[in-house]
């Protein structure tokens, strides 16, 4: 099976808790009677600060706010095992994935009907987004997604599969998404995460190009380069 390439979006923002600063300031130390009790004693404040500090940033750092960036961390601790906003950054590396169809994760079409990934593509090139609509970058590349559906809908198959938790993310918001924007893409709900939990999703958006053989051959973390989208799929049919 062939490597994968994973990419990770340049200049995307990071979605982590807020920046720490610890520092400590006040008079300086006196150089007569007691100074050093209050040299020693400011030590230990400024430990006790660093300490906490370091205490408070991991316990923050969970539940940033996807407000601040646009690509998010998803995971079990705020809505199903498939969303959390947390922080996405990182550089290009490759990866090995077993195939992508083995698993043969179940989502659901608009209709509400069960269908698997082996389904959908049916020996075709596919090409899945994972996504959701309180996901700042998702929302924004699907613009681009729809020109990329016109341009190889005939050829590729195309699934945008919806983080759907019932709660944050509902079908409801995602078809007003789709139908307010007047796009025609086919979308899927991944109502109890099995696709997020079966390829491990951490980041929204996530893009992958899956081979015919159900290898992956390319997958982007964060906001896509139509460019390079479409260039690997040319090479690819």
């Amino acid at each position: 099976m062939s490597k994968s390439d994973r990419n990770v979006s340049d200049g995307t923002s990071e979605l982590s808790s807020s920046e720490h600063s610890n520092s400590a300031s006040g008079e300086p130390s006196k150089r007569h009677g007691g100074s050093r009790r209050s040299a020693i004693i400011a030590a230990l404040a400024l430990v006790a600060v660093l300490v906490g500090g370091g205490i408070a940033y991991r316990a923050l750092a969970p539940v940033a706010s996807s407000q601040n960036g646009g690509d998010v961390q998803v995971s079990s601790s705020t809505e199903s095992d498939a969303a959390r906003a947390t922080s996405s950054s990182g550089a290009e590396s490759d990866a090995s994935p077993d195939s992508i169809l083995d698993a043969n994760s179940t989502v659901y079409d608009a209709s509400g009907n069960a269908v698997t990934l082996s389904d959908i593509a049916d020996g075709n090139v596919l090409v899945i987004n994972y996504w959701a609509t309180w996901c700042p970058n998702c929302v924004e590349e699907f613009s681009d997604y729809q020109d990329l559906y016109n341009q190889y809908g005939g050829r590729v198959v195309f699934a945008f599969i919806d983080c759907t938790d019932g709660k944050r993310e509902t079908v409801q918001k995602a078809n007003d998404f789709i139908t307010s924007n007047g796009y025609d893409l086919p979308v899927y709900y991944d109502f109890d995460g099995s696709f997020g939990l079966d390829y491990q999703v951490e980041y929204l958006p996530t893009s992958l190009i899956v081979d015919r053989d159900g290898s992956v051959a390319w997958e982007q973390i964060g906001r896509i380069d139509p460019k390079i989208l479409s260039r690997r799929l040319d090479r690819m049919l």
